[in-house]
């Protein structure tokens, strides 16, 4: 059981510092930086695209309330944690 917790342990320290030993002087390409930068933007249309792709009629209402609570909120405080943790706990009561 611990050898095997050693490999995981190892090779997830590895594959998470082997980047940093070998670029650390390197200069990264803008076209990276660029993909860089537009990462997060992604992640969030997946994520947003994700939570819709199954929606009926049952489940419709609890979504687009939440959805909206999240976005007005974000929009009036400028806070994501106060928006999401607002929306997911309306869309808890909800279902």
């Amino acid at each position: 059981m611990f050898q095997r917790l050693f490999v995981i342990a190892l090779a997830t320290v590895l594959t998470r510092s082997i980047p940093f030993i070998f670029l650390k002087n390197k200069e990264i390409p803008e076209k990276f930086m660029k993909i860089i930068d537009a990462l997060p933007y992604a992640t969030i249309s997946l994520l947003v695209v994700y939570c819709f792709k199954d929606l009926t009629m049952g489940n419709l209402m609890p979504n687009v309330l939440a959805s909206s609570v999240c976005v007005g909120l974000y929009l009036w405080k400028n806070n994501s944690i106060l928006s999401i943790a607002s929306s997911t706990l309306i869309y808890m009561l909800l279902i």
